[in-house]
């Protein structure tokens, strides 16, 4: 029946449904039970995450054997499980073999500083050594200046203060050496005590601290040591002081002996007048005057001067030579001060000559120059033609007015050179200082003396512009004559003709 038929499609929808569902638990459960081996691997995965050389192969194992485990349990997750596992050992081998490779390097700078503090513990041990005999040589040395030489003595301890001088030289270096030591492991074992732990057995920061008291104790010792060498340098230089003294004191007493015995030349242990006056010449360069000998005799108490007196003798003979100098610086000052006195009057005297000589040029100047301008305007106006450029002259009178001009400007002309002549030698002689004395007259003269000659230069023009212009007009004038001869000569021959024709025209009227 009808109810039926639903009925029936009803439970089969029904059925289709729950087999649907139990399909999709079952999914879910394999889904599920994958996960859960995928976490499985991954947490035995995640302690390779500190594998070191030591338990590599260990946790290699037990990710390999979970792996196996849960092989059957990943389901569509194996590959890329498979996949990830293989990353994280490739990971881990590079972690490991990076942690060797840091262990090596640890391990020899380790090594390296621990040989380089047993050089520098020898070097140190050498230092003190040589210090030691240093010292010891200086010691010695002290002990016997007494007994040597001067000059040995001086010898010695500049040979001592050398020799300590190498050896703080020396401990400078080596200190330097450690400092420079103290300070790379300084750095290296913070270093070393913070990857100890990751590096694995055998490396730490024990070898490193050691090295590292190790130095500070050398350090120390160098210290101590530079102390004692500074003392004893100090004490060298103090006793070479000392014995230069000596040997200097030696030297001078032995210069001054030879000296005494080079100019006692009879030998008799007293040096004369003549043997003192031939000392001053030859070392001093001082003739000796009477009057010195009386101061010898005063100073000393004694005519002839022993040995035991020499030494007096010289300083008394350098106080003579400081005094024979200081006349002579006197006497020059003195001459020097005469001469600049005797030139001071000559160049007052000069200089008097020179305003006396320039006031002289300047009046001369002054007086002739209004004649010649004067006589200058005479001449503008008996050659007012020449200056107006007058047209209606003809050659011959150009040519004449302009020689008549030229003749009237000699004597003005001459007299403007004079006056120029004169200026030019005042100017001369004033120089740059008598210049401002002189100034406003030797201004005002040059004014007036250029203006006079720009009117004589404008006469000379006007003389020369006449000369080419009569030129000019000769030409025209011989060009017009020509001109007037050929005209003259047309004439007559026309005068001929007609005459001609009028004397035949007569003839035939007669007959």
């Amino acid at each position: 029946s009808k109810t039926q038929s639903q009925m029936a499609e009803w439970l089969g929808s029904q059925a289709d449904a729950l087999q649907e569902e139990a399909k999709l638990a079952l999914q879910a459960a394999e889904r599920s039970v994958e996960q859960q081996a995928v976490q499985a691997v991954r947490r035995v995965s995640q302690h390779l995450a500190g594998a070191t050389p030591e338990n590599l192969s260990v946790l290699r194992e037990q990710l390999e054997k979970t792996m196996a485990e849960q092989a059957s349990h990943l389901g569509g997750e194996l590959v890329r499980t498979q996949e990830e596992v293989a990353r994280v050992l490739d990971a881990a081998q590079r972690q490991v073999m990076d942690l060797l490779e840091r262990r090596a390097t640890t391990l020899r700078e380790v090594e390296r500083l621990k040989n380089a503090s047993r050089n520098l513990a020898v070097e140190v041990s050498a230092a003190e050594a040589e210090a030691q005999r240093a010292t010891e040589a200086f010691a010695k040395a002290s002990s016997e200046e007494e007994s040597l030489s001067p000059e040995d003595a001086l010898q010695a301890t500049k040979l001592c203060e050398e020799a300590l001088s190498a050896v703080r030289r020396v401990l400078q270096e080596t200190h330097s050496h450690c400092q420079q030591m103290a300070g790379e492991v300084a750095v290296a074992v913070p270093s070393a005590g913070a990857e100890s732990t990751s590096l694995g057995p055998g490396v730490n920061a024990a070898g490193l601290t050691e090295v590292h008291a190790q130095l500070q104790q050398l350090s120390g010792r160098l210290a101590a040591l530079g102390t004692s060498v500074d003392e004893t340098l100090e004490r060298a230089k103090v006793g070479r002081e000392r014995a230069g003294r000596r040997a200097n004191a030696a030297r001078r007493e032995r210069e001054q002996r030879e000296l005494f015995d080079k100019y006692d030349t009879d030998g008799d242990q007293a040096l004369s007048h003549a043997e003192i006056e031939a000392l001053a010449k030859g070392e001093y360069e001082v003739d000796l005057r009477d009057d010195f000998y009386e101061k010898i005799r005063t100073a000393l108490g004694i005519e002839s001067v022993g040995y035991d007196k020499f030494a007096r003798l010289r300083q008394m003979l350098a106080i003579e030579r400081s005094e024979v100098k200081a006349r002579a610086k006197r006497a020059e000052e003195e001459e020097r001060q005469r001469r600049e006195k005797e030139e001071a009057i000559q160049r007052q005297r000069e200089l008097e000559e020179r305003t006396a000589a320039v006031q002289v040029l300047l009046k001369d100047a002054s007086r002739s120059l209004p004649d010649a301008s004067a006589a200058l305007a005479g001449v503008e106006v008996e050659s007012s033609e020449l200056l107006v450029g007058e047209e209606r002259l003809t050659s011959a009178e150009l040519l004449d007015a302009a020689a008549t001009c030229e003749v009237a400007m000699r004597r003005p002309g001459s007299a403007l050179e004079v006056v120029r002549a004169k200026l030019d030698e005042a100017m001369r002689l004033l120089g740059s200082d008598l210049g401002k004395t002189f100034e406003a007259e030797a201004a005002d003269l040059r004014v007036r003396l250029e203006r006079a000659e720009a009117r004589a230069s404008r006469l000379q023009l006007a003389i020369r512009k006449a000369r080419e212009k009569a030129k000019d007009v000769a030409e025209k004038e011989e060009r017009l004559n020509k001109q007037r001869q050929a005209f003259a000569k047309l004439q007559r021959t026309y005068d001929e003709q007609q005459e001609d024709e009028d004397d035949d025209s007569g003839g035939e009227w007669q007959s």
